[in-house]
């Protein structure tokens, strides 16, 4: 039944959060090799290309080998530095949870050839016991009130590849514009 039914005047209607946590969204660029930003979150150069997808959760890239060699991506050296310059070791997709801390085996792309894969920080994976546990990932960045400091940092993907024999390290830094509540 509505108020207006029977009569009476709602005057003051309160909504008060009890508890959780706020989502944060934020907003990523990758910065050139001048520290400025890119018009997208991609990187070419003669022998690959890169396109992004950052989230809270993961990040995701798409690979191309334009050369006429296969490029060979050694898991073991690829780091993720978190904002606050803490390198992390990673795994990407295929890596079973519980083998996150074993050596990891590279990927070959072959001549003109594209992957897609994942970086994750492999520390971000834990197992929680119990009747409600099983395996579980904390994110990238936080929601919430932790979220604010965020803003303006830089993270990076460091990503050293092997082309025709010789070792190519490439260092993709990426700012975070804004967090919106």
């Amino acid at each position: 039944m509505r108020a207006e039914s029977i009569g009476a005047n709602i005057g003051r209607f309160e909504i008060r959060f009890q508890s959780g946590t706020i989502r944060a969204e934020y907003t990523f660029v990758l910065l050139n090799k001048q520290g400025q930003p890119a018009s997208d979150l991609s990187f070419s150069d003669n022998l690959t290309s890169f396109s992004f997808s950052v989230s809270k959760q993961q990040l995701g890239f798409v690979l191309k080998n334009k050369t006429d060699e296969p490029i060979e991506i050694d898991w073991n050296k690829v780091a993720f530095v978190d904002v606050t310059g803490e390198s992390h070791k990673v795994i990407h997709s295929g890596v079973k949870f519980n083998e996150r801390s074993q050596p990891l085996v590279a990927t070959t792309i072959p001549p003109s050839a594209r992957i897609e894969d994942i970086v994750f920080p492999s520390d971000y994976v834990y197992f929680r016991e119990g009747q409600y546990g099983g395996w579980s990932e904390y994110p990238l960045f936080p929601d919430g009130e932790k979220a604010a400091p965020y803003k303006g940092q830089i993270f990076t993907i460091f990503m050293p590849m092997k082309v025709n024999g010789v070792v190519k390290n490439y260092s993709f830094k990426f700012k975070i514009t804004d967090v919106e509540f």
